[in-house]
């Protein structure tokens, strides 16, 4: 019998070096974006967000509209806690659960309001769930149109105070600690 012999597969080594220079330049490539996350936070922060809580709000937001309905109903079921315990609650933090039932408002004022929303997240106008035809699909236009320009002014404006951070590049020889190192070192310790 004679054996097989594949004349054009690379040596194995080939293999394994061209894996790890794919490997190191998404290694590099994640450690600028998170210099660059970093940088973001840091400048929203400087606006006056509440890191914790616009994370929190992006968790939710990839999560669903379930999640954020369960968080919800946990927010109200520990504030209600904290009051049968004797914690005395402010006017403000009560009044922060009496947001106006939207669900009740006419269809064409929800339409604007979401309408308004996407386009200050910068969402595509083409994503209207409204037929273009009706008040609803026009006033969600409408409230996308106001949004997109409130979008835009915020996105041009300087901000107050550039806070100074470091953007990491991605990793050099001379870096002490390699990301890479570090999530093998993560992933065999998990292991």
């Amino acid at each position: 019998m004679s054996e097989t012999i594949l004349v054009n597969e690379p040596p194995q080594d080939a293999v394994v070096a061209t894996t790890l220079s794919k490997l190191r330049k998404f290694v590099d490539a994640a450690a600028s974006s998170q210099g660059e996350m970093r940088a973001e936070f840091s400048k929203a922060e400087a606006v006056g967000l509440n890191l914790k809580s616009a994370k929190k709000a992006i968790s939710l937001l990839k999560k669903g509209e379930e999640s954020t309905k369960d968080w919800v109903a946990e927010v109200t079921q520990t504030v209600r806690y904290l009051s049968l315990s004797g914690v005395e609650l402010t006017k403000e933090q009560l009044e922060l659960f009496s947001f106006t039932d939207t669900t009740m408002a006419p269809v064409d004022e929800r339409a604007y309001e979401k309408g308004l929303s996407a386009g200050r997240m910068g969402e595509n106008q083409n994503e209207n769930p409204h037929d273009l035809s009706t008040p609803a699909g026009q006033k969600w236009m409408e409230g996308w149109n106001k949004g997109a320009e409130e979008r835009r002014v915020v996105l041009s404006m300087e901000p107050k105070k550039e806070p100074e951070t470091e953007l990491i590049k991605g990793v050099s020889s001379n870096d002490a600690s390699d990301p890479f190192d570090d999530a093998l070192a993560d992933r065999t310790e998990e292991e």
